[in-house]
């Protein structure tokens, strides 16, 4: 029995879950998906590449190993990738990367290190002033 992949979820993997660099380094390095790339092609260029060349040769398992090595964050959020008792003609919808709520305490999460920052530069600053003022007065 043959294994049927989600390629939209591998293809969005690799798109949000890659920069061109590393994309290009593994076409470089792995055998069955070796390719040099020029410096102008665009990253979508590459992973149309990288899809369809692991759908061609039956690669999808090692493309995702690689994936899931890399990067197993993104791995885990784009998931399914196997399809399972349904046609691999039917998509399901890619589930959201960030939900609001999440997105919220991200950024309330963020702005506190910021201020906690920023803090500690303006005492570290104001104590160095205060020792400057002191020695030279």
């Amino acid at each position: 029995m043959s294994v049927h992949y989600h390629w939209q979820n591998i293809r969005l993997l690799l798109n949000e879950g890659f920069t061109v660099q590393e994309l290009r380094r593994f076409c470089a390095t792995v055998p069955a998906f070796r390719r040099e790339f020029p410096d102008h092609i665009a990253k979508r260029t590459i992973v149309r590449y990288l899809v369809k060349r692991a759908e061609d040769i039956s690669q999808g398992e090692s493309l995702l190993i690689w994936a899931k090595i890399h990067n197993p964050v993104r791995y885990r959020l784009h998931a399914p990738y196997y399809v399972t008792g349904q046609s691999p003609t039917i998509w399901p919808r890619p589930t959201p990367r960030f939900k609001p709520a999440q997105m919220f305490r991200r950024q309330v999460g963020q702005s506190v290190w910021i201020g906690l920052y920023l803090t500690g530069t303006l005492a570290i600053l104001a104590i160095g002033f205060g020792l400057v003022a002191v020695l030279f007065n």
